[in-house]
């Protein structure tokens, strides 16, 4: 029972998190897409990456869960399901669609989004009990001092696209991370 308590507190707490953080990026997306490539025409770009932090964080957490209750075969199926929809979505997008950058994000939130429903499904078990302000509070301790690192993986994640898109068209890096996902599939 414990351990279902844990699981709902860290999967309801980071998605909320995760929402919240979502919405921001939502709301602050004109001047978020001047910072960041230098005009608001890009806005649509911050509100795709907004609208994906909630699945991803479903995503990933639904998938820890699976592994915490030794369940591979959905893990498996979670990871395939990301990966194959991402990936269909983003090749469509990118290359019939034409929508660059876009086509990439659009395809990333479609394959996270199925792989967190999957999650949530196939979870339904695993997660439950009563919300713990006390586990909540370990779990801080534990992992506050990580999130810096986990800021640098994701920058260093992205970091090349930024690059790219400085010396290339959107379409260009829209074809490249397309490229990527395939790549990393494999």
């Amino acid at each position: 029972m414990e351990r279902r308590s844990v699981l709902l507190t860290a999967t309801t707490t980071e998605t909320a998190i995760a929402c919240a953080v979502g919405a921001l990026l939502i709301i602050l997306r004109n001047p978020l897409s001047h910072v960041l490539f230098g005009t608001a025409r890009f806005h649509l770009l911050v509100v795709l990456i907004g609208a994906n932090l909630p699945c991803t964080a479903l995503m990933l957490l639904t998938r820890e869960a699976m592994r915490l209750t030794f369940r591979p075969w959905r893990y498996f199926v979670s990871a395939v399901l990301a990966g194959l929809g991402a990936t269909a979505t983003s090749l469509i997008a990118v290359y019939v669609l034409h929508a660059g950058v876009a086509g990439m994000l659009w395809g990333l939130l479609v394959g996270t989004a199925i792989s967190a429903l999957f999650g949530v499904f196939a979870c339904r078990g695993a997660i439950g009990g009563r919300w713990s302000g006390h586990e909540l509070r370990v779990m801080l301790r534990f992992g506050l001092p990580l999130v810096p690192a986990a800021f640098a993986q994701w920058g260093l994640t992205f970091a090349d696209r930024f690059m790219l898109r400085a010396l290339s068209t959107t379409a260009q890096v829209g074809l490249y991370t397309v490229a990527n996902q395939i790549a990393g599939v494999m």
